[in-house]
């Protein structure tokens, strides 16, 4: 891909958005997985830290969802 079509693509607004979307979700799975299983050293998480971390997966999943949807679907 040329740099001309990499500057079109992240000037697209509604692809930037999907894009930050997408990248959030991503995130918010990373928090759960080191909430499930916290590296060597760390603390167990507490019960709040758990469920802040699957509400915060369940809002970028839902994000996600919306910006992805079709009008038909």
């Amino acid at each position: 891909m040329a740099a001309d079509d990499r500057e079109m693509l992240v000037s697209d607004p509604e692809l930037k958005s999907r894009l930050t979307a997408q990248m959030a979700w991503e995130a918010a799975c990373e928090r759960v997985r080191k909430v499930l299983q916290p590296p060597p050293g760390y603390p167990k998480p507490t019960a709040e830290e758990l469920e802040a971390a699957f509400t915060n997966a369940a809002e970028r999943l839902h994000t996600l969802r919306i910006m992805c949807t079709t009008a038909e679907e």
